[in-house]
């Protein structure tokens, strides 16, 4: 089999077996489409407290610490403003939680296009928290 990884594209003389998503981007990372090691979901080889499972989930970079998923939180009067930098291909969803152990969806998911993007809330609650999920 005389088959090469590129640059983000397969090439050579042979075909090569087509993966997943998940396992496309763990070659990218670790050339491997191997679930072990450094390469394995549960794996946090950067050491910055996130799996290689949330880092592709956030298509974050598994192998740099300071590549991560963060949101800013604003307070603009009445509202609260959640922003983040978005990934071209990800969802993002609002969820809010009096007690941190339920949980629902806040509005619409946003899909993610590469740019700033941001979660606008009524700040009216005593209590609130926020998190926000990102999915493929």
């Amino acid at each position: 089999m005389d088959t090469a990884y590129r640059g983000g594209a397969f090439s050579g003389s042979s075909s090569f077996p087509a993966g997943s998503d998940q396992e496309i981007w763990r070659y990218r990372q670790f050339g491997t489409f191997s679930n072990s090691g450094n390469a394995a979901d549960p794996a946090d080889p950067d050491h910055d407290g996130r799996t290689n499972l949330e880092e592709y989930h956030a298509l974050t970079d598994p192998n740099d610490a300071f590549s991560v998923f963060t949101a800013a939180v604003a307070v603009n009067g009445p509202l609260i403003v959640i922003t983040f930098q978005s990934a071209s291909g990800r969802h993002y969803t609002l969820q809010h939680s009096p007690d941190l152990s339920s949980w629902s969806n806040t509005g619409t998911p946003i899909f993610g296009d590469g740019t700033m993007l941001s979660f606008t809330i009524p700040g009216d609650a005593l209590r609130q928290y926020c998190r926000v999920l990102v999915s493929p």
